[in-house]
């Protein structure tokens, strides 16, 4: 793998979605194979349906010469996915790949007029050029503050349109614990709950960290989503809420095993707020016995809005989840108290609400006979 192949392939591999698992590619482009990361199949793009691929890379080499082109090549990519593209300066100008993006529903992330490759450095999120400024530095999505003719180097994101189930008011999104048996005891409280009190218009959303033997029958309206590998919290989250058709998501992040009837207090407090409703609106559930952190509340309260961000529980109604489509999980990986502050920026509240922990006796102590 060549120093430009392995570029690209780390590009891909921070800002394509957790759940990808196709990838696309011009025919005739050298190193396809070494594009993507593992668990990602390259697919060349002729064969590829529309919103079938998870990511797609066009080389300068067959770069498209028209709107038209551009268009017919990215529509094949699904909700979420990204694009990495070069376009040549003797057929593109900025305002016409704004427009082409914007009409196709894209969202450019980056773009820049960029020198030969051997000049620029990725490393996590941030690109380091060697232009006429010796080692221009500048952070994620900016744009390059000289302009030359150079062709375009762009990466974008299409966006989301959800499609919400009208038979489905709640989404319960479960982030389940590392551990498999905690994590199958997890599934197994939430299907038993939902199945004892016969709900059906709730669909159960399970996100697997690396979990790959979890038992995925049971409940009838549960969908299972893979990561193929350990991924952050914000990520995690991004990904069931992309997944869920519901309306208002509730989100169980706990590493404990809890009865779900704990979680569904946060219900109660969503139908007592409803004319909040038309605000983003975010309902966070945090352990009444939780030991009181003074300084770290009033660091939170002043900074984000709240004290609890980083509750195990959380209720997100329609308008709240929109805030996630904006941001791309690396995004949010960089930040991840970045939606409190969205919705503290929309003048929308969070409310916030301890309940109990179930009562745990303790063990008794044997007694040794002497």
């Amino acid at each position: 793998m060549n120093a430009e192949v392995n570029f690209y392939r780390q590009i891909f591999k921070d800002f394509m979605p957790a759940w990808s698992e196709r990838g696309g590619y011009i025919e005739g482009y050298k190193g396809y194979q070494y594009l993507y990361p593992e668990n990602i199949a390259p697919i060349p793009i002729q064969f590829a349906p529309a919103s079938s691929l998870d990511g797609l890379f066009i080389d300068i080499e067959h770069a498209p010469a028209s709107p038209q082109m551009l268009v017919n090549y990215i529509q094949t990519i699904a909700p979420g996915g990204i694009t990495i593209v070069h376009l040549s300066y003797k057929f593109w100008n900025k305002k016409m790949i704004y427009n082409t993006f914007h009409t196709a529903g894209f969202e450019i992330l980056y773009f820049s007029k960029i020198p030969e490759l051997k000049y620029i450095h990725y490393d996590s999120g941030y690109f380091k050029t060697k232009g006429l400024l010796p080692y221009l530095f500048f952070a994620s999505f900016p744009f390059t503050p000289y302009s030359y003719k150079r062709n375009y180097f762009i990466i974008a994101k299409k966006n989301f349109y959800k499609n919400y189930d009208k038979h489905l008011q709640f989404s319960i999104i479960l982030i389940l614990p590392e551990q498999k048996e905690k994590a199958h005891q997890k599934l197994l409280s939430w299907e038993e709950f939902l199945q004892e009190h016969k709900i059906h218009n709730i669909e159960l959303v399970v996100v697997k960290n690396s979990h790959k033997d979890i038992n995925e029958k049971g409940y009838s309206q549960m969908q299972i989503i893979h990561h193929y590998e350990k991924t952050f919290t914000e990520n995690a989250i991004y990904s069931g809420i992309y997944k869920s058709k519901g309306k208002i998501v509730l989100i169980d992040m706990d590493s404990s095993v809890n009865h779900p009837s704990l979680f569904f207090e946060a219900f109660d407090h969503f139908l007592k707020n409803q004319s909040l409703s038309t605000k983003p609106l975010a309902i966070y559930a945090y352990p009444l016995q939780e030991k009181n952190q003074f300084l770290k509340k009033i660091y939170y309260k002043l900074i984000y809005g709240i004290k609890h961000p980083t509750a195990k529980y959380r209720l997100y109604n329609q308008k709240s989840i929109e805030l996630f489509y904006k941001y791309h999980p690396y995004t949010l990986k960089q930040n991840p108290y970045l939606i409190e502050k969205e919705i503290k920026k929309h003048k929308g509240k969070i409310i916030e609400i301890p309940y109990n922990l179930p009562y745990k006796p303790l063990k008794k102590k044997s007694i040794k006979v002497k």
